[in-house]
């Protein structure tokens, strides 16, 4: 049997993926924003298999809530999984070169 999560994208969530389309399309080009964009809807909805295979986010679980990242390219997608619900929850969209600090700080 092939178990399926649905997946929910957070606001927070699109509105990185609208603000590294944004960048991309002015400091790149329009069609590397679009692939860009494409590839990061790909890996989030890639989560519908198979979520835990992904590794935990140490720095952000609690004794609660436990997050997974997926990394595609330079981004760390980050979710966490609701067993009961069946579902996918993308919390955040990461680049890996910002500071972990900072996400941190938005789960307080």
């Amino acid at each position: 049997m092939d178990e399926r999560y649905e997946i929910v994208i957070s606001q927070r969530a699109r509105k990185r993926m609208a603000g590294i389309f944004d960048y991309m399309y002015r400091n790149v080009s329009p069609l590397k924003a679009e692939n860009v964009n494409n590839g990061l809807l790909d890996a989030i909805n890639s989560l519908e298999k198979m979520p835990h295979s992904h590794k935990r986010v140490l720095e952000l679980c609690s004794e609660e809530v436990t997050y997974r990242r997926k990394l595609k390219w330079s981004y760390q997608i980050i979710f966490r999984i609701k067993e009961e619900e069946k579902e996918v929850f993308v919390f955040d969209i990461f680049h890996s070169r910002q500071d972990p600090e900072k996400l941190k700080k938005l789960l307080d």
